[in-house]
């Protein structure tokens, strides 16, 4: 909402999983937020591009980084359930199976991986 154009490269579409367990799905203030930024008219929307592998990021020669990534086999999302709203995203055009993809920018990518839980096992 800050003006500020954002690329989301993932490994499975996040954004498009439904699932009777709540535990790999958006949690749902994140998922209604996301809603809001990728509905029609809103500018700039973020770019969605899944399922990618992040090969490695690079200093680019002009300044910057190049993150490197690979697209992976298209996966089949099963169909939301009655009590999901559909995020409705576009998706970015897809690569084929294998073939990579760099993406410029010119702050540092943020690697977002979740995180560890505190309770030891």
């Amino acid at each position: 909402k800050a003006g500020k154009q954002a690329t989301v490269l993932a490994s499975t579409a996040t954004w498009d999983v439904h699932s009777a367990d709540p535990s790999v799905e958006l949690a749902p203030y994140t998922a209604e937020r996301l809603r809001a930024v990728t509905a029609p008219g809103f500018s700039p929307r973020p770019k969605l591009l899944a399922p990618l592998r992040v090969l490695r990021v690079e200093r680019a020669a002009g300044g910057g980084f190049d993150v490197v990534a690979s697209w992976k086999a298209a996966e089949n999302m099963p169909p939301p359930g009655p009590l999901r709203k559909p995020l409705g995203a576009d998706a970015t055009d897809r690569g084929a199976e294998g073939s990579e993809v760099v993406v410029h920018t010119a702050q540092p990518p943020l690697l977002c991986t979740g995180f560890e839980g505190s309770v030891a096992s």
